[in-house]
């Protein structure tokens, strides 16, 4: 999955916190996460663990919005 943070300058620690979680992620220069649960069974496990891990982070920086990226279309 990739999220696309915004302002960019937060994208880092959506990724820190991705990781603390035991999801794997990276962060590209324009703010994008791509992210993956290897523990996933199916996609919707994925995306709720994601979806989950999104909490903390949106707690500390609520100024900041995350919104999944449709590379497909």
């Amino acid at each position: 999955m990739h999220i696309r943070v915004s302002p960019p300058a937060v994208a880092k620690a959506l990724r820190d916190t991705f990781r603390t979680q035991g999801l794997v992620s990276m962060v590209d220069e324009h703010g994008v996460v791509e992210v993956h649960d290897p523990r996933a069974a199916n996609d919707r496990d994925a995306r709720m663990a994601i979806t989950s891990a999104i909490g903390p982070w949106k707690a500390e920086f609520p100024q900041a919005d995350a919104q999944l990226v449709d590379f497909g279309n």
